[in-house]
């Protein structure tokens, strides 16, 4: 077996040297980065003897985004010792040093506090940065995803809330108008006894008792009023409902739409699942419940319009029989 050659062992020994000491690149560039689950910061640069010239990049997520800064330097290096110059300022600092290991670069960042916090970054390529940034920007892109899925389900639980709010006023405007319904019942037989009496009056003294009949009779009309009063009470009971019933139903169109944006956004991470997240059954129960109250609430409305209108028409008659005899 033949000998290697001197000469060529020497020149080997260079050039391990100098892959060492360069990172990862050609002859005179050298690329460092140092990555975890929220930044990536990428150093690369040229060196021509102990001088060095490159920049620092440095990008995180923020706020769902993926935000990046970089910074050009010029610097030198001795023995293992880097120190790198951002004429333009790097935070806090204008100077930045470090040590070199092997295919390592440690790099000492000064901090707010005065203290320093040393990130340690390994040879790497363009790739490796470009691979290690779509990382972060992918992690952007799931946290975007995952606060559209928490803001649709905050969204759907506060329309759920409202339409059962909304439903339950239904109910009241139902029990207001049972109410309007009785005091108007109670008002038409006033009605009708003062006007009995009014006629029986009449029938005994035909000359007026001295115009006694026509004070009574008089007062046969101020019932029918109020009886006019209590249908207005009722009319304004059933605008109540009717816009509390389109209310509701616009609550409901709510909800549905609030649905349809829940899928949209949980298709696009189907994994995920957003914290006390409304079921189904739950919207369902909610939509089923409004539309029961609906139907209930309609119903009562024709009916007391229907029969408010036949209450005030009965004391309008009351009246009308002793109008003559005042």
């Amino acid at each position: 077996m033949k000998s290697i050659p001197r000469w060529l062992v020497g020149l080997s020994l260079v050039l391990i040297v100098l892959a060492a000491v360069g990172g990862c690149g050609g002859p005179g560039h050298a690329a460092y980065l140092y990555k975890d689950s929220s930044s990536v910061v990428f150093v690369q640069w040229t060196r021509d003897g102990s001088s060095v010239s490159g920049s620092l990049t440095e990008s995180s997520l923020d706020s769902g985004a993926v935000k990046s800064d970089s910074g050009a330097f010029t610097g030198t290096v001795s023995g293992s010792g880097v120190t790198l110059t951002f004429p333009k300022g790097l935070g806090t600092s204008v100077n930045i040093t470090g040590t070199m290991s092997g295919s390592r670069l440690h790099l000492s960042f000064p901090q707010s506090d005065g203290t320093m916090s040393v990130v340690d970054l390994v040879g790497a390529s363009t790739a490796d940065y470009n691979s290690a940034l779509g990382v972060l920007q992918q992690q952007a892109s799931q946290t975007n995803q995952q606060n559209a899925i928490e803001q649709a389900r905050a969204t759907l639980q506060s329309d759920l809330s409202t339409l059962s709010q909304n439903t339950q006023a239904l109910s009241a405007d139902g029990t207001s108008l049972a109410s309007d319904l009785k005091s108007m019942q109670a008002d038409v037989a006033t009605t009708y006894k003062d006007e009995r009496g009014v006629l029986a009056e009449a029938q005994q003294y035909p000359d007026g008792n001295n115009g006694q009949v026509g004070a009574y009779a008089a007062h046969v009309a101020v019932d029918s009023g109020q009886v006019d009063n209590d249908n207005g009470q009722v009319e304004a009971g059933t605008s109540q409902a009717s816009n509390d019933i389109a209310a509701v139903q616009k609550d409901q169109d709510t909800v549905n739409a609030d649905v349809a944006a829940l899928q949209s956004a949980q298709a696009q991470q189907p994994n995920y699942q957003a914290n006390a997240q409304p079921t189904a059954d739950d919207v369902s129960n909610a939509e089923a419940t409004a539309q029961t109250a609906i139907a209930s609430l309609q119903q009562a409305v024709t009916q007391a319009t229907d029969q408010a209108n036949k209450l005030a028409a009965t004391a309008q008659s009351y009246a009308d029989a002793v109008a003559s005899l005042y």
